[in-house]
Order: structure tokens, then C-alpha cells, then sequence
């Protein structure tokens, strides 16, 4: 499956972003990040998550671990065919983590939609 390219700025969460995706299915999702529209160097104390959840309200939810390489400025995020199991409208966040000053950034906001898989229905 492509990749798809998700554009998030950490200044402008109000932002939201869509994705779509097949029930089992293994997208890929690469998201660059801005901060003020200015392309940010990620670093190696830096790991991200994308996570997924059946409502705001939620407290668990699906987390597909990122790729960060540092000196670069975007994440990749790989899905398992056990990350896409079943069909929905899922809220999603993208969260970037630093462990050299214990802090996270929540930098943006979304919905993930999960499509049902025609060959399979």
C-alpha cells in the first residue's frame, strides 16, 4: 500500500487531519512536522506515537509506534495488518515524545477511517 503524507504543525493543532485505510491492510504514514510553518529537526531522544481510540473519552486505544531519525523532520509510521482489525471512525492524535526533558507534544489531531476490505466482505 502507499504511503501517505500527513503535513502537522506543533503551533496549529486545531488543525485536523483524515486518514483512510483498509480493514488489513499494512499503510504507511509519513507525517512531517512544522512548528510555525518552519520544518523542525527531529532528534535521537525523540520517539512518537500515532494513537487511535473509538472515542475522545476512550482509555485505551490502538498506538502504532514511529520511526523518528533524527537530523530529519518527519515520522514514519508502519501499520500491521493487526493494526487495522475491523472497520470504523476511530479519533487519532499524534503524539512526539522527548526523553531528555521527560515531555510530550500532542501535535495533532485527527480521525482515522478504516475502511471495510471489498475482497473480504
Amino acid at each position: 500500500m502507499p504511503t501517505s503524507t500527513l503535513y502537522v504543525d506543533t503551533q496549529y493543532q486545531n488543525e485536523n487531519f483524515l486518514l483512510e485505510v483498509t480493514v488489513g491492510s499494512t499503510p504507511s504514514v509519513r507525517a512531517y512536522i512544522y512548528k510555525s510553518g518552519i520544518a523542525i529537526t527531529l532528534t535521537a531522544t525523540q520517539t512518537a506515537k500515532l494513537v487511535y481510540y473509538v472515542s475522545r473519552e476512550s482509555s485505551s486505544g490502538v498506538e502504532v509506534d514511529g520511526t523518528v531519525t533524527a537530523g530529519l523532520s518527519y515520522i514514519d509510521f508502519d501499520f500491521t495488518v493487526a493494526l487495522t482489525p475491523s472497520s470504523g471512525k476511530y479519533f487519532a492524535s499524534i503524539i512526539l515524545y522527548d526523553s531528555s526533558d521527560s515531555s510530550s507534544i500532542v501535535m495533532s489531531d485527527g480521525m482515522l477511517i478504516i475502511k471495510k476490505n471489498p475482497i473480504s466482505n
